[in-house]
């Protein structure tokens, strides 16, 4: 009878063992799928990315180029969504907001392209595209009176720009006699007053107004 017994109980005991064996295996083997299946999706996600990007890199206008960016950021996130980690796509998110904060350069948001860069350069910062902006922004930010005497009367819109950078607002009016002007508005350093220059219709500079109470003498950037 004790015989019996003890081979139940051994009956049994290897039975559960077994059937833990088949769960443990089960789980391993359901495990080892999703992790193929996830090895799928992010091949599968990468690539689109690399293709979306190769597409923007042949695009010619600007216009082109925003309305795609988006789509490169939504195709970039979809890979982060499976590999948080991977380093392409984290490069990727990288260019996307550099991208954006030219956009905000061009419209004159320093701030807003500043916090943009150095959020850039906060998990990347090796980044030699993003400290170039960051260079560029800290330049640009303000006018010194220094630069304000480099721009001279009949430059183009194209030239001050190249030399002092984006202007915080662009204000078409009329000037007294009626004629179409342009305002362009920058700030100088040391008061954070408007400096303005003013470009005909056709984009020559005609004027420039450095503020009456602010010192004409050797100015420093400052930050806001």
């Amino acid at each position: 009878m004790k015989r019996f017994f003890y081979l139940v109980l051994v009956f049994v005991l290897t039975t559960g063992l077994i059937g833990c064996g088949g769960k443990k295996e089960a789980k391993k083997k359901e495990e080892t799928k999703k992790t193929q299946v996830n090895q799928e999706e992010l091949a599968r996600n990468l690539k689109a990315m690399k293709d979306l990007k190769s597409q923007f890199d042949q695009l010619q206008t600007k216009k082109e180029k925003d309305d795609t960016i988006q789509k490169l950021y939504n195709a970039a996130k979809k890979v982060l969504d499976v590999d948080p980690n991977n380093a392409e796509a984290n490069k990727m998110m990288d260019f996307v907001q550099l991208y954006y904060a030219q956009g905000w350069i061009e419209r004159g948001k320093y701030s807003k392209a500043k916090e943009m860069v150095e959020n850039v350069l906060e998990f990347s910062p090796d980044n030699e595209d993003a400290k170039k902006l960051l260079e560029k922004i800290n330049d640009w930010e303000f006018l010194t009176y220094d630069e304000f005497k480099k721009i001279k009367k009949k430059m183009t819109m194209e030239e001050v720009q190249a030399l002092i950078g984006y202007p915080l607002e662009k204000v078409k009016q009329k000037d007294k006699y009626g004629r179409t002007v342009i305002a362009w508005v920058y700030r100088e350093p040391n008061l954070k007053k408007k400096v303005v220059l003013y470009f005909s219709d056709n984009g020559i500079l005609y004027s420039k107004i450095w503020p009456k109470d602010v010192p004409k003498s050797k100015t420093e950037k400052k930050t806001k």
